[in-house]
This record gives C-alpha cells, structure tokens and sequence, in this order.
C-alpha cells in the first residue's frame, strides 16, 4: 500500500479496480459455467478469467492469486474497453473520434513532410456527406491515399466463433468499404473539393484484429459492400468500387516504423490485389520502394497523459519497480 500510495493510488480506488478485476472461487465458477453453456466446442468458448484474471480464495476470500498473471495487464489495458462500450452512443462517438485522432497523430509523426488531413463534411444533393477519416495527399494536393477507421472491438463469437462473420462489426467494415467507393465517386465527379489521383488507393484500418486468420472471410465483406453500395442513394459505378487493403493499427505502427510514401502506397497495392487479407507489415516488408531506417515511436512521452503513474515510475527504487 505504500507504493501504491507513493503511485497517486489510494484504497477506495484499489477497490473499485479489485471488484472489477477478481472475484470469488464459488462465484467464478458459476460466471464460468453460464459462459460454457450452449452446443459449440469449449474451443470456441469465451475464458472467464479475461474478465477476472484475479481469484480471490481461502477464508473469508482474503487471499488472492492469478492463474495467468499476463491476463491482469490485458484486462487493465485492452480489457477497459468492454466496461464502456455498451455505454449509450456518445461514448461509442467518443471512442471512434479519439481512435481517428491517434491514428493521424500517428501518421503524421512517422512520415513527417506529408500531408494527412481529418475527415470533413461536404454538400451533395441528397445531403452532407463525410468524407474518409483520414485523407493522405500528394505533392499535387491529390488524395493519394484514403483511409476509413473502424474503432470496433471484435466479439468473442467473431474471435473465436464458427460463424465469424454474423458479428455485427463486419457490418462496420463492408461500410467502410462502401463508405470508400462512394468518396471515389463524388470525387471523380468533383462533388466536394477533394481532388482524386490518378493512382488513388484505400485502406481500411481497424483496431482489433478482424482478419487475422481469416482472410477468407473478405470476399464476403465486398459482396456486403457492393449490397450497400447497389442500395445506396448515391450513384457508385463499378469503377470507382476499387479494391481495398485491411490493415489493423498494430500492423500499421509497425510499418510506418520504417515506411516512406512509395513503400506504404506499394503495400496498400499489394494488400488490395491477389494477397487481400495478408498481414500487412509482411506485404510491406515485400514492397520494393524505399524504406527508412527503424524510427522510435513518437508517443513514448505521452504515457504519462494516459497513465497518471507512469511518470512516477523513475522517482521509485529500483527494487519496488
């Protein structure tokens, strides 16, 4: 308790974390056999301890132990994200808009000298339309690449389920898709004030890990796509429905590491042909063009705005880090 208090951390907020981290053998063991229910392998079954990753056992439930010590800091990090996410829509909007904003942030410190540009809204006749999330731009002021964010998390059934695809989140993404062509469209058209390259690309970039594994399962994310686009009200012709690249933001980080212009828009082409779904830093490791020597990554120092504690840490003995 020391340290935690020498860690801004008192008892009330330690409790508060406790309860939301462990519970009780008994009790855990019920929560366990409700998520077992159901006629699917216990393969495809949901871990009880990704929500308490803490037991609490022995008199009175006085001690504590975990049987996977690396599931704490999963719960604590990525695992916050299910206590808030069946909030009402505003938290959702919240959680969307501050993903689109590291991932510009991100951009632009990893290839400094080119331009990104936020979403924006423009008139059409059938109403303000956005446009993509994040716009790269060429020498000319050309959109040279377009990239659509999805911030949704992936379920359990869409991790590890049978029928991956009947999560609601591929919706989001054959959206996305969509979303893309009709931006392709309305700039061919010269709705809007964005000016389109000739060698234009697109990109959907996704927080969690939707296509690991699973690259079969994008064809029928274009299928949905094409749906949304036949029915949309907007106009989208066949070719301006381009193939796009998927990529998660752990891939990406990874890439701009040593991405320059030519390498990222090279593997954006690689990911949008015949290797659709592959792992993107591994298309990017293929590209041919250029790349830059490994860069640090920009947001080391921001720790601290997200981690009140962590810029504690160095004011700590070392035996008690």
């Amino acid at each position: 308790m020391q340290l935690l208090h020498k860690l801004g951390i008192d008892h009330n907020m330690l409790y508060k974390v406790l309860k939301r981290i462990s519970c009780p053998l008994t009790e855990l063991r019920s929560k366990a056999a409700v998520l077992r229910e159901g006629d699917e392998s216990i393969a495809y079954k949901p871990s009880i301890l990704r929500q308490y990753p803490c037991v609490l056992v022995g008199p009175r439930a006085r001690t504590m132990m975990s049987p996977l010590p690396d599931l704490i800091m999963d719960r604590v990090t990525n695992g916050v994200f299910y206590d808030v996410i069946n909030g009402v829509g505003p938290v959702r909007k919240e959680i969307g808009r501050r993903f689109e904003e590291y991932c510009i942030s991100l951009c632009r410190e990893m290839l400094t000298g080119v331009k990104f540009l936020p979403e924006y809204r423009y008139r059409t006749r059938l109403g303000p339309i956005d446009s993509p999330d994040i716009r790269m731009l060429n020498d000319a002021g050309e959109t040279l690449l377009a990239i659509e964010c999805k911030a949704t998390r992936m379920s359990i059934t869409a991790r590890f389920g049978e029928v991956p695809e009947e999560d609601r989140g591929y919706e989001e993404i054959s959206k996305g898709v969509m979303q893309l062509w009709r931006y392709f469209t309305h700039c061919r058209a010269q709705i809007g004030c964005d000016r389109l390259a000739n060698n234009a690309q697109g990109i959907i970039l996704t927080m969690d890990e939707w296509f690991a594994g699973r690259s079969t399962i994008i064809p029928q994310i274009i299928q949905r796509a094409n749906d949304l686009a036949n029915s949309s009200k907007h106009i989208i012709p066949a070719v301006d429905r381009i193939p796009v690249a998927f990529c998660t933001i752990s891939e990406l980080e990874q890439v701009l590491s040593t991405a320059t212009v030519g390498s990222l828009i090279e593997a954006v082409k690689l990911g949008a042909s015949e290797k659709v779904g592959w792992n993107f830093s591994s298309l990017h490791h293929e590209a041919k063009s250029e790349k830059t020597e490994p860069k640090e990554y920009p947001f080391e120092e921001a720790l601290g705005e997200l981690l009140p504690w962590w810029s504690s840490l160095g004011n700590l003995p070392d035996e008690q880090v």
